[in-house]
């Protein structure tokens, strides 16, 4: 998926967040699952302040011994987008 795809995917989800369809908590997950797929700066900035203030906080002490489990995805899968997005945030000092 290219970068202009993910940011109107993400775009259509912030418009139905703020139409009252998720609340903050399953918006800072799928925000998770959109940079887990392709982390990048236009992501990250078009992300509101709270999502990445959680992403952050989440993702600090979130090691690869954690066990995470999620009812879309293999955990396996989930943990690779998990680290993914984590080794991304330490590689720009957001971590």
């Amino acid at each position: 998926m290219d970068h202009d795809s993910i940011l109107i995917e993400l775009e259509e989800l912030l418009i139905q967040y703020r139409d009252g369809f998720y609340t903050d908590g399953e918006l800072t997950s799928l925000c998770l699952e959109i940079m887990g797929r392709n982390p990048c700066g236009q992501v990250w900035e078009a992300m509101p302040e709270h999502v990445k203030s959680a992403l952050i906080d989440q993702l600090r002490d979130f090691s690869d011994d954690d066990i995470v489990t999620f009812g879309r995805a293999s955990a396996r899968d989930a943990k690779k987008e998990i680290l993914r997005v984590k080794i991304w945030l330490e590689g720009k000092g957001l971590i």
